[in-house]
């Protein structure tokens, strides 16, 4: 499943579905309660889907966190960088609270499950010899901010990288 608590209570997860389709057929008027099912295939490309999903939700705010702190260093206000980030990623909205205001609970997503995550990837990308470099600097960063903040939301690692600036 792709989404956090609030994609639940609005019907807006997207739920990677693997293995067999007879199976998803009866368990769908279910699943659809909860938002939009995608059938992917074998069981295993549900799990590889969401470590790509992942890695890019790492990446992405990663990348979020590094310029919110260059803009700020430069003079720009939070909220202005921020408002430009989300025109190019638009799931960054949902971390506002976390990037701008430095409140990181109630936790969406915690730091230790998407360090998790991006470890799971490494290794099944790692396998198969694909490089991955900018998964590898997210997760470098993101198991950094991991000392201070293995419980609180994935935008505390805003805080990481504000002091790396």
């Amino acid at each position: 499943m792709l989404g956090s608590v609030p994609a639940v209570e609005s019907g807006k997860l997207l739920i990677l579905a693997g293995g067999d389709r007879a199976d998803l057929e009866q368990a769908r008027p279910v699943l659809e309660q909860l938002g939009k099912v995608l059938y992917v295939g074998e069981r295993a490309q549900a799990q590889r889907l969401k470590l790509i999903a992942n890695s890019m939700l790492g990446i992405t705010t990663a990348a979020a966190a590094e310029l919110l702190a260059a803009g700020t260093a430069v003079g720009l206000e939070r909220e202005q960088v921020l408002s430009i980030l989300v025109r190019f990623a638009p799931g960054l909205a949902a971390r506002e609270r976390g990037f701008v205001q430095d409140q990181h609970t109630p936790t969406k997503f915690a730091v230790r499950d998407l360090v998790k995550d991006l470890d799971l990837g490494l290794h099944a990308y790692g396998e198969v010899g694909v490089a991955t470099p900018l998964t590898r600097q997210a997760h470098d960063l993101f198991a950094g901010a991991m000392r201070e903040s293995a419980d609180l939301d994935i935008s505390a690692v805003g805080r990481r990288a504000t002091d790396q600036t």
